[in-house]
């Protein structure tokens, strides 16, 4: 990335980082003949002019895997899988100068391999880890849940993502906030008592928790479940809305460790 975040209106950028050099050095790539525009030989270059098409190239290596197994994907989905196996870096949980961490190409893949893929399911069991889920809210929705029961778990990761409406060309003032759709992401007990919000920009070097109306991406992570009892039962995901202007669909992306526990 070329400059540290946030925007004007708090939103979390960079999203992620991507190497521009190798160990000092600039990234080797192919190099077009400027007379044949042919590529003919290799030659390096380093900054973001390597960065930007290296997580072009992830990127369409992401798509190439969802199409073989025939999965309906959006920007979102490309954009969630990055995030959810991207390498977090400095602080813990996303921060304003790497983002959500370091894209991690063979995590990604091997994420889109290993996973069970489901395509819109209201209020379902998720019974594999990992499981990626294209889903949708409308106005009357409401919420929808996505159920696991546990034993003994860790790194539970939530990632949930979503293309926001378009605003408005007109000139507004940059502190305005920018999000139209507004999605929020949970995790509640049998009993409907919310027990896990997402993580927050955070440089403290711990996790921090909490609402967020200001991102198109939120994120649960717990590293270490010690004492949290309350997550080794029946746990629930819920998707909900705070504000929305219409249909909006995202990608839900839930792993851990081990796998949950067969439905009851």
């Amino acid at each position: 990335t070329s400059s540290y975040g946030p925007t004007d209106d708090r939103r979390i950028k960079p999203d992620l980082v991507a190497p521009g050099t190798d160990g000092g050095l600039g990234i080797w790539s192919t190099t077009t003949n400027s007379t044949t525009g042919i590529s003919t030989s290799y030659e390096q270059k380093a900054g973001t002019s390597m960065a930007a098409p290296l997580v072009g190239g992830l990127a369409a290596l992401i798509v190439e895997q969802l199409e073989k197994k025939s999965f309906e994907f959006f920007p979102h989905t490309v954009k969630a899988i990055l995030i959810h196996t991207a390498e977090d870096l400095d602080s813990k949980g996303p921060d304003y100068k790497t983002g959500w961490g370091l894209v991690n190409g063979k995590a990604a893949i091997d994420l889109i391999k290993d996973s069970e893929l489901i395509n819109q399911k209201h209020n379902m069991i998720i019974t594999k880890f990992p499981t990626i889920i294209h889903d949708s809210l409308s106005t009357s929705d409401g919420e929808k849940k996505y159920s696991l029961k546990f034993n003994e778990f860790e790194n539970l990761k939530v990632t949930l993502v979503w293309d926001d409406n378009e605003n408005s060309l007109q000139v507004e003032s940059d502190s305005i906030q920018k999000l139209k759709n507004d999605l929020d992401l949970y995790v509640i007990d049998d009993k409907g008592k919310i027990i896990q919000r997402v993580l927050l920009p955070n440089d403290n070097g711990q996790y921090k928790y909490g609402n967020d109306d200001k991102n198109n991406v939120e994120m649960i992570y717990v590293e270490n479940p010690t004492g949290l009892t309350h997550l080794k039962n029946m746990t629930n995901v819920v998707v909900s809305i705070n504000n929305l202007l219409s249909t909006q669909d995202y990608t839900l992306i839930i792993s851990g460790d081990p796998q949950p526990s067969p439905a009851q």
